[in-house]
């Protein structure tokens, strides 16, 4: 990383510690309560509600219960007991229990502390048999408990007598204002069990959150009023002994985490996060974006400029306004809402957009307007701007709109579906530039206060092109033996645009003086024919698989020769191989054109290079984000013979081996957009990948459109520039975006679509669909422009490690709720299974990119329906279905260890698909979504078949037990590389027009380097044989390679390790048997004697 980048990304808050895409945007879906709301989307917008949690929901009975110990006996002596609570409902709440019952929660007697809503909403604690109910002093007959707030509550005795603490305050007890704040309590106390959540019984359970639980013993740590805690709790804080304190907890972001105590088991689904009632650091300021999903409602943006409360609407030119009811605070992690019900009516589903501010990503500036034209603002997005909304916000105005794609002489209108507007009186025709944008006459009304809404993805270096006419323009560069390949390597690469599909050429090597040649003996060309790309290799030509173009797009264009063989790479994919072991003689080349005049290009090419003696590309790659130097992409300055088509005239170049010289008029034109700011590139790992493009696309004749963006967003929006009334919409994948195919073919549920320029519910359409470089546009209109803004999915380059196995993969048995998610991960599920454990039903395996739409594990069925419910518009788990209860689901989330990939096949050998793990699959799975029968059967390749020699030259079959198979029809003889993966043109995974799904496993590790999965494989003569992980897994999947024999799984939540394993086949829909094949340890798993052990196996498994 060079350290100009790394300086930018310390600006951005990043330093030493990278910077990911959860840590800046997030979808997040939520329900409507009527209650006070916390929304943990895991963002630092700003610095309140800090320190971690664990939230009880009463509906789902959760429980925290930790092991019996006399670290609990306090006898006769001093304890505090102290928490921080935060109420999503007040019916009376159970906070904790201690008894002498396991579990801690009992009918009998018991120390507690509780709310009870009988009572106004007001606090009960429990001193043995003794129940009073607190009043806050001088306030007696006024409820103390209100939701959606943090309380600090202890209880305290001390030498003999007892006080309650709400805030630092101590409570009068008893009910009519008269008693005292001490009582007598000189109880032996001698229980050893504590629960968390709930007392007496399951009807008197917490709706809410426990921060930072303490126990202190033989200290009574107040007496006296006091300031509550503002920082978290230790075991030295507020004057205790550490020695004293025998349980802190609720304050590590995970359910079991604790500072000391026992261990701690929990019930039901308690969820802990990291918020809290602290005030945190860190914040870095952001927009919220909300709107409600089923019912009509305005879209309400808020931000951290203007401060909580304050609200503007995209559907509205009005200034907005402040309520305190809406949205109350920037958290350290996410926001909080109040029960206004606009945004958070009981029952209703909503989405949020949250944009963190960061360099590279997103900015917000404030600014006043001086009534002058070309105003220039400051902003510190530190990249040029891709996207950028302005709103007054003292007065009605419009929503003014920059988009890259249609440039600084428009404006689109945000709450308006009108087509784009020209005026210099918008930006005064000035592009933004990465340290400032410039305002003309109208959002800049002397006095007016302005709001601007930054984004970047905005263009790099101005870039620069040639264009042709397709009639009489071409350039030829004269005889020189630097263009002579011999039968040597070489790469001829370029960006290119094409007006239409007609056949045309883009550029010919030959011996003909002007470079075009009817004779092709020697000939090296590329060219489009009628919705397929073609190269020629002397004599012999090859066409791609059918390749339809969208005029003026931008395609890079990579013509390879690599021992013997040359392929074409579009966008970094490969779409030809051939073989070619021409001896080139050639000396001249034609640039704009092929064969003779009558395939002149028609369209644009910038930045065209031609490289001797280095096959650059020999799999697929990313695409440059710079114009081409002598060096870069890996090339030796003295093999760059050409680099043209890049300069102030057309005959410009950087390096030529010989005279340009131009035929027609062919044109230079700038601002081409080709190239994008990679300044933004700080994200990642490595800091150096976006998350943001912005830019424009025209439709072809058939109505769609293919965007490319190098990698598959997680959200979109989107608006018709040039005519009619179309709205601007939104879609993004936690609400439902399918992939291209189904969209395609019109099955599977629609896409969920808002409008932002309209307060009307989500539609569904069935217009957009995801790709694994892009997006697809189907049914927009023949010939019409759009710009858009597309943001990353978390995938493996840009999306945050695992802090733990739980975080990527969770397993959970399902409950008989109608409501989502009756499967709990934690996380947004990806891909997942589920089954009957205990009886026979078949293993119904879904993705989100699928919808609605099912194959089965143990089935060669192609795809179904589920027909309502197989739903996953959720952050933390999937399914909506009432009828799951005795149904086990295991759950992947999509990132650096495990991808889903669906395409459509070509019929072609070499067929290449395109993932984003950013490492090397080594476990694939294909299923053929259209057919059944033998053609629908799963092939599975896996890197240690054949014992590892050529293992992608055999496959598997999941749902048959039969055993490796040598030969290369599914995967092509092609070891997969860290961006794809390759097919044959066997039906079974490439059948031309039949629609797939790969599912991709790897090892991978934590982010701090522990392993939390394994692809891997083991051989034994029998007996018992020892497997090591790294970690202890807790699911196992394991087939015999060599021989017939099922697809094992094992996992702890249905009971392994314990000497009877529920064992169940993936291959089958039989209920689960028990056997006794595996023994987990803390590294690994050994099969028990003659179990599993006598022969070759691959294995997967998961911590």
């Amino acid at each position: 990383m060079s350290i100009a980048r790394k300086i930018l990304m310390g600006a951005a808050g990043a330093g030493s510690k990278s910077t990911y895409v959860d840590d800046v945007f997030s979808t997040y879906l939520y329900k409507g309560t009527d209650a006070n709301q916390a929304i943990e989307n895991g963002l630092k917008l700003g610095n309140s509600n800090t320190g971690g949690s664990v939230e009880f929901k009463e509906s789902s009975l959760d429980k925290l219960s930790f092991a019996s110990t006399s670290d609990f006996t306090f006898g006769t002596g001093d304890f505090t007991i102290e928490c921080f609570v935060n109420f999503n409902a007040i019916s009376n709440d159970g906070i904790f229990q201690l008894s002498s019952t396991a579990g801690g929660i009992t009918t009998g007697a018991a120390l507690s502390m509780n709310v009870v809503s009988q009572d106004s909403g007001k606090y009960g604690v429990y001193f043995k048999n003794i129940q009073n109910t607190t009043y806050a002093p001088g306030t007696c007959n006024n409820a103390v408990v209100n939701t959606g707030q943090w309380y600090h509550l202890a209880m305290v005795r001390q030498s003999g007598l007892a006080r309650f603490f709400v805030n630092g305050l101590a409570q009068v007890f008893g009910t009519d204002c008269t008693n005292d704040i001490t009582i007598t309590d000189t109880t032996n106390y001698t229980w050893t069990d504590l629960g968390l959540g709930g007392y007496y019984d399951n009807t008197f359970l917490l709706n809410g959150k426990i921060s930072n639980f303490r126990i202190t013993k033989g200290q009574a740590l107040y007496w006296s009023n006091f300031t509550a805690p503002t920082q978290a709790l230790t075991t030295t804080s507020q004057g205790a002994t550490a020695s004293n304190v025998k349980l802190l907890c609720c304050n590590k972001g995970t359910l079991t985490g604790k500072t000391v105590g026992p261990t701690i088991t929990s019930s039901g689904s308690p969820t802990a996060s990291g918020f809290g009632p602290f005030t945190g650091s860190g914040g870095e300021g952001g927009l919220v974006w909300l709107k409600e999903r089923t019912g009509t409602s305005w879209h309400q943006l808020y931000d951290t400029a203007r401060g909580a409360t304050y609200w503007l609407s995209s559907n509205s030119t009005t200034a907005g306004g402040s309520e305190a009811d809406k949205l109350t605070a920037f958290n350290n992690n996410g926001f909080s809402i109040g029960v206004n019900d606009i945004q958070n009516d009981t029952g209703d589903d909503y989405a949020s957009w949250s944009f963190r501010k960061s360099k590279g990503f997103f900015d917000i500036v404030t600014y006043t307007g001086n009534g002058t034209t070309g105003q220039n603002i400051s902003h510190n997005l530190g990249s040029v701007p891709g996207m950028i909304m302005v709103k007054r916000t003292d007065a009605t105005s419009n929503w003014w709109v920059y988009n890259r794609g249609i440039g600084a002489t428009k404006s689109l209108f945000l709450q308006s579906p009108t087509s784009a507007s020209t005026d210099s009186r918008y930006w005064n025709d000035t592009s933004p530039t990465a340290s400032q944008f410039t305002v003309g006459e109208y959002p800049n009304t002397s006095g007016g206060s302005y709001i601007a809404y930054i984004f970047a993805g905005g263009n790099g270096t101005t870039d620069k092109a040639v264009e042709f006419d397709g009639t009489n323009d071409y350039l030829t560069v004269a005889s020189s033996s630097d263009l002579t390949m011999g039968t040597g390597d070489f790469t001829v690469e370029c960006w290119l645009t094409k007006d239409a599909q007609t056949h045309k050429g883009v550029w010919h090597i030959s011996n003909s003086t002007t470079g075009l040649d009817t004779n092709y003996g020697q000939t090296i060309a590329l060219g489009y024919q009628s919705g397929v790309w073609q190269i020629y290799a002397g004599n012999s030509y090859q066409n791609s698989a059918s390749y339809p173009i969208v005029a003026n797009k931008w395609y890079h264009a990579a013509y390879v020769r690599s021992g013997g063989t040359a392929r074409l790479y579009i966008n970094g994919v490969e779409v030809i191989s051939m073989s070619d072991t021409v001896n080139y003689a050639n000396t001249y080349m034609a640039i704009g054109g092929y064969y003779d005049t009558n395939y002149l290009h028609n369209g644009k090419i910038s930045n065209l290079r031609v490289v001797k003696g280095q096959a650059l590309y020999t799999s697929n790659f990313s695409v440059p984000h710079d114009p081409y130097t002598t060096t870069s992409n890996g090339a030796y300055s003295g093999n760059v013979k050409l680099l043209c088509c890049n300069g102030s005239t057309t005959t410009d170049s950087t390096i030529t081996p010989a005279t340009i010289s131009s035929t027609g008029s062919p044109s230079v034109t700038t601002n081409n957009s080709i190239f994008d700011d990679t300044s933004a590139n700080v994200f990642g790992e490595e800091g150096d990948q976006n998350l943001i493009k912005c830019g424009s696309f025209t439709t072809d004749s058939n109505e769609d459109a293919n965007i490319y963006l190098g990698w598959e967003p997680q959200w979109v929006i989107l608006k018709r520039t040039d005519g009619g009334s179309h709205g601007w919409n939104i879609v993004d994948s936690m609400r439902g975006f399918p992939n291209a195919q189904d969209v395609q073919a019109n099955v599977g549920g629609g896409c969920q679509v808002l409008e932002p320029n309209f307060d009307v519910a989500e539609i569904s359409t069935t217009r957009y669909g995801l790709t694994p470089t892009g997006f697809y546009a189907d049914q927009f209109g023949a010939n019409r422009s759009y710009v858009y803004m597309a943001l990353r999915r978390p995938d493996g380059y840009v999306g945050k490690p695992a802090e733990a196995g739980t975080d990527a993969f969770a397993m959970d048995t399902g409950n008989a709720s109608s409501t989502i998610p009756n499967f709990d991960s934690g996380f947004p599920v990806g891909f997942a299974f589920m089954k009957t454990f205990a009886s026979s039903g078949d293993w119904y395996t879904g993705a989100r990119l699928l919808l609605e739409r099912y194959v089965k594990t143990n089935s060669s069925d192609a795809a179904a329906d589920w027909g309502g419910g197989f739903d996953w518009d959720s952050n933390v788990g999937w399914l909506k279905s009432s009828a799951v209860s005795a149904w086990q689901s295991w759950m992947w989330k999509r990132g650096a260890g495990f991808d889903v990939a669906t395409y459509k096949g070509n019929g072609t050998g070499g067929h290449s698909i395109s993932h984003s793990l950013n490492k090397t699959p080594e476990m694939i799975w294909v299923k053929n979504r259209t057919s059944s029968g033998n053609t629908g059967d799963w092939m599975v390749g896996h890197k240690d078949l054949y014992g590892g020699s050529s293992p992608w030259n055999g496959y598997l079959v999941l749902n048959k037990t039969q055993q490796q198979y040598n030969d290369n029809h599914p995967f092509n003889n092609y070891t997969p590389t860290s961006l794809d993966f390759q097919l044959n043109n066997w039906d079974r995974v490439n059948g031309n027009g039949s629609n797939y799904i790969a599912i991709l496993f790897a090892s991978a590790n934590d982010a701090d380097g522990n392993p939390i999965s394994k692809v891997g494989s083991y051989s034994g003569p029998g007996g018992v044989v020892t497997i090591t992980t790294g970690f202890q897994p807790r699911f196992i999947m394991v087939k015999k390679a060599n021989g017939a024999g099922g697809w094992h799984v094992f996992d702890t939540t249905r009971g392994m390790g314990s000497g009877n394993d529920p064992l169940l086949y993936l291959n089958t829909n039989g209920a689960q048997i028990t056997v006794d094949y595996v023994t987990p340890s803390s590294t690994g798993w050994s099969t028990t004697s003659g179990n599993l052990s006598e022969g070759d196996y691959i294995y997967y498994a998961h911590a």
